[in-house]
């Protein structure tokens, strides 16, 4: 059988599990998984289309997803000061997945530096109270209500003494 003729019955095949049928989320994974993949049969007990699936992982290419995110981070302990765009450069990766990288390993630049995205047992309890105490200053000088917010980023303070 030609390549041909395969393709043009892998999607008869498609179209027969698509338009016969009342598994639909088969026809979904159908679809997903590639016309070559599956072949369609019908279960004559429950009257439906199912479909056989022989996906088999294929061999990867590149280099595991572990050493980059290894190297990018031992990248960022030795200068925290360096660019996203040199750290590509660097170890020859995309850009999109550098930062992808290193969002996996919680680091945020901050004021142009790579900074752990997590906080310290003391930043924790600095956060506490300090959110203590303006709870119980707003209990005795309701200074929320004078807070006038609009998108992400404006908040005004109406100061009317």
């Amino acid at each position: 059988m030609t390549e041909a003729n395969g393709t043009v019955r892998n999607v008869t095949n498609l179209l027969l599990i698509c338009l016969f049928s009342i598994n639909v989320i088969g026809c979904i994974r159908a679809i997903a998984y590639g016309l070559s993949n599956f072949e369609p049969r019908r279960n004559v007990e429950d009257l439906s289309w199912s479909v056989i699936f022989d996906v088999k992982d294929a061999p990867r290419i590149g280099r595991p997803v572990v050493e980059n995110v290894c190297k990018i981070t031992e990248v960022i302990e030795v200068d925290r000061h360096v660019s996203s765009h040199s750290i590509t450069q660097e170890r020859k990766i995309d850009y999109k997945a550098a930062l992808n990288h290193l969002r996996k390993v919680a680091f945020k630049k901050k004021l142009d530096v790579w900074v752990p995205h997590h906080l310290t047992p003391k930043n924790i309890m600095d956060r506490i109270s300090n959110c203590e105490a303006l709870a119980k200053r707003n209990e005795t000088d309701p200074f929320f209500k004078r807070l006038v917010t609009w998108d992400e980023k404006g908040v005004a303070y109406d100061n009317i003494v």
